[in-house]
């Protein structure tokens, strides 16, 4: 048999091999499978879902009985022998698995309809086991070879089939399953010695419409080259990852701002500079000891020093000898940047921002200024300030902190639900650009939030990242999530 040549070569080459002849179309035979492995070598650390056929045929020639087969080995194949393997690895702390999928699949191909669905249900597959696997050193790729075999010896060209040596998928393959290889969750084509990693892509996007104004067809219709783009298209690693992104898109500033001088003055990288005295937000810089170097290139840019010490800050134009963390932008996207229109993330994961140094302390910047901030002497009263030490003082300090200006045309119930020390049931309805808190539980919410106590207030004074607390879970948002997005608008504590 050909599995049996197989096994015969590698021994002639010196090593070991089993071959097996359960069917991977059954649960039965992929757990045969798991287990002949298992017990000729004592544990497994790496698995190939290879196995294949073809029942080639236009869409509306393909009879259920082809569609099922080709599904079944491939699809089903990959799961039936996959799970009993992720099993043994995840009791072994370690595993390397590769899906195989193939052009037809990430690209189309006619005639096959029930073959490209398999093998594209395949990338779904390793998109989700990549997450599960993670904390068990289980790292799962997948590969589109383009190899003469006896799958293919029918439907390539004779001369090309020739050049299609699968020796060429071989290196690469071996590499993702190689200790060495740190990937997880990536796709790679290889043909004839060509290599190429292939990926969904996702746009940047458009919003469209308003949480009290449902986009129409023609709104759709109007923004179309916007939604349709592609410019800046980047991958994303999971689910909560590109949800993350969708939040993010609904917390980017309004363009549109009340006109005001200090708002006009910062339209240059000297005059942000400038500004920035009076942008600093004392109280969130307790603590901090940091000279910062702040390195803008372009016509605009410059040389600047921040130094915070003591909850006070000193700026001068200038190099420091010794700074604690460096930081290299465009003098466009550091405007950009401290006005809140480019998210820091962003800028750093697209190599727009440069930090040097102490890369943590880059964190301090977006919490110790505030640009939008009127520019007045702070409030009288010192209590509020520090009833917002516990859930209670927050919400009592809520309408205090209310923007109604940010809140016209809203109308939304939110449910505070807090656990932990501190915590409980809040209510905060907003109507006609009005607030009202109270504690208890709604009939109706429109959105509810869940959050631990501490969590919670390291939100609302801007510690914590609402996108970050919702992708690591420790933000949990039910009913109408994009309303949620409000949040960061209409409440201002630091006022």
């Amino acid at each position: 048999t050909p599995a049996q040549k197989v096994v015969d070569e590698i021994k002639a080459l010196g090593g070991e091999a089993v071959a097996n002849y359960d069917n991977v179309a059954t649960v039965e035979g992929g757990e045969g499978i798991v287990k002949s492995a298992l017990d000729a070598f004592g544990r497994l650390d790496i698995l190939i879902n290879n196995a294949g056929i073809l029942r080639d045929k236009a869409f509306l020639k393909m009879e259920p009985e082809n569609w099922k087969a080709v599904l079944d080995v491939h699809l089903n194949g990959a799961y039936n022998v996959t799970r009993p393997a992720f099993q043994a690895m995840r009791d072994s702390g370690y595993g390397r698995i590769i899906m195989t999928t193939s052009a037809a699949g990430l690209y189309g191909n006619f005639g096959q309809t029930n073959y490209s669905s398999a093998k594209m249900a395949l990338v779904g597959l390793m998109n989700t086991l990549k997450i599960e696997g993670a904390k068990y050193n289980i790292k799962v790729n997948t590969v589109a070879p383009v190899a003469a075999s006896r799958l293919t010896e029918d439907v390539m060209p004779p001369e090309f089939f020739e050049k299609m040596k699968p020796e060429y998928v071989a290196p690469i393959v071996l590499y993702m399953c190689s200790e060495e290889c740190k990937d997880s969750g990536s796709v790679f084509n290889a043909a004839a010695g060509y290599y190429s990693k292939a990926a969904v892509m996702t746009g940047p996007g458009k919003i469209v419409g308003s949480p009290d104004k449902l986009p129409t067809p023609e709104d759709i219709r109007d923004n179309w080259s916007a939604i349709d783009s592609m410019e800046g298209a980047k991958p994303h690693s999971e689910l909560n990852v590109f949800m993350g992104d969708v939040i993010q898109a609904f917390n980017a500033p309004e363009e549109s701002a009340s006109p005001g001088s200090s708002k006009q003055e910062i339209t240059t990288v000297k005059g942000l500079f400038e500004a920035m005295p009076g942008a600093f937000v004392p109280e969130a810089a307790k603590g901090a000891d940091v000279v910062f170097q702040f390195s803008i290139s372009g016509p605009g840019g410059g040389e600047w020093v921040a130094t915070i010490k003591d909850a006070t800050i000193k700026v001068e134009e200038g190099k420091a000898d010794k700074p604690t963390t460096t930081i290299k932008m465009a003098d466009e996207d550091f405007l950009k940047l401290l006005s809140g229109e480019l998210d820091g993330m962003k800028a750093y994961t697209s190599g727009k921002l440069k930090i040097g140094g102490d890369m943590m302390k880059s964190q301090l910047i977006g919490k110790i200024f505030d640009f939008k901030k009127e520019q007045a002497a702070p409030a009288s009263s010192g209590a509020a300030k520090q009833d917002i030490s516990t859930v209670k003082g927050l919400f009592q300090a809520m309408p205090d902190a209310f923007v109604p200006e940010a809140a016209k045309g809203v109308d939304v119930i939110f449910q505070f639900s807090i656990s932990g020390q501190g915590g409980g049931e809040w209510i905060a309805a907003i109507k006609d650009a009005a607030i009202k808190v109270e504690e208890g539980k709604a009939d109706k919410p429109t959105t509810t939030i869940k959050m631990a106590a501490e969590d919670f207030l390291k939100l609302l004074s801007g510690e914590l990242d609402g996108m970050k607390a919702y992708t690591s879970g420790k933000l949990k948002i039910g009913g109408d999530m994009m309303k949620s997005q409000l949040i960061g608008k209409i409440f201002n504590f630091k006022k």
